[in-house]
C-alpha cells in the first residue's frame, strides 16, 4: 500500500508542475509569454520610466521571440505604478477585474510593482509573435492612460 501511495503522489506531484508550468499557477493563462530565470550580462534590457504623468518611457518597444528581456520598471513619480504585460484581451479582462472594489491587490508571474524612487525587474520571454499590451493598474492610473504597446517579432536569423 506504502509504495503504491507514493507512486501516487509522484506521479500527482510531476502532472502538477508541468501543468502549473505550462498554464501558470495564478488563474490566469499567459501562453504568450513567460517570466526567465537566468539573467545574463548580454541579455537585452528595456528600462521604462513612470512618474507622476502616468505614462510609460517609452510606450513602445520591440521585443524578439524566444529572446529573455530584462524589464526594468523605474518609479520617479510619488506614487506607486506597475507593470503588467499581457494581451490586449488579457489587459481589458484584468482592467474589468481591478475596477471591482472587492478585488485586494494582485500579483501574477507578468507583473511588477515599484514604490516611488525604487525600480522593479522582470525577466520575460515572448513566446509568440504579435502586438502584446502593458500597463499600470493602480487606481486610476489606467483610466488615466498608463498603457502602451510591445511589438513582438519573429526570432530574426
Amino acid at each position: 500500500m506504502g509504495g503504491t501511495s507514493l507512486v501516487i503522489v509522484i506521479a500527482a506531484s510531476i502532472y502538477s508542475f508541468y501543468y502549473f508550468n505550462e498554464h501558470g499557477g495564478d488563474g490566469h493563462s499567459h501562453d504568450h509569454g513567460a517570466p526567465a530565470q537566468v539573467v545574463a550580462r548580454s541579455m537585452k534590457e528595456v528600462r521604462i520610466e513612470v512618474d507622476n504623468i502616468m505614462r510609460f518611457t517609452p510606450a513602445t518597444w520591440e521585443a524578439q521571440v524566444g529572446e529573455p528581456i530584462r524589464i526594468i520598471l523605474v518609479n520617479k513619480g510619488k506614487v506607486d505604478h506597475e507593470l503588467v504585460i499581457g494581451t490586449e484581451k488579457e489587459i481589458i479582462a484584468h482592467a474589468k477585474e481591478m475596477a471591482n472594489p472587492n478585488t485586494k491587490g494582485h500579483h501574477h508571474t507578468n507583473e511588477i510593482s515599484a514604490k516611488p524612487g525604487q525600480q522593479a525587474e522582470l525577466v520575460w520571454t515572448f513566446k509568440k509573435p504579435g502586438q502584446y499590451a502593458m500597463a499600470c493598474f493602480e487606481p486610476g492610473h489606467y483610466e488615466a492612460g498608463m498603457k502602451g504597446v510591445i511589438n513582438v517579432v519573429a526570432q530574426k536569423h
